[in-house]
């Protein structure tokens, strides 16, 4: 049987030890580090599947002649959301 490879994700966490998110880190050779911060597990999970298998396939259909796309673009504008502005007497 097949192992399951742990996906780099990470706890953010305050300094009172209270969890205040997910970050996810990726590393891969031949490829810019990708660090993305969520709110909540499902989401980070679903990026970092997403993100890993897009660079395990590697370049469009091209021949495998060209370099990996510098960055999972087309995952990044989906994946990518506003955050509202923090109110509060620091913002």
């Amino acid at each position: 049987m097949a192992r399951a490879k742990k996906l780099p994700i990470f706890g953010r966490y305050a300094p009172g030890g209270r969890l205040l998110g997910y970050q996810v880190k990726i590393r891969r050779k031949g490829w810019p580090a990708v660090a993305r911060q969520f709110d909540k597990m499902d989401d980070a999970r679903r990026f970092a599947i997403e993100t890993l298998s897009q660079m395990e396939k590697g370049p469009s259909s091209t021949g495998g002649k060209s370099k990996p796309s510098p960055w999972p673009m087309p995952l990044i504008a989906t994946t990518a959301r506003s955050v509202p502005p923090r109110s509060g007497p620091m913002g």
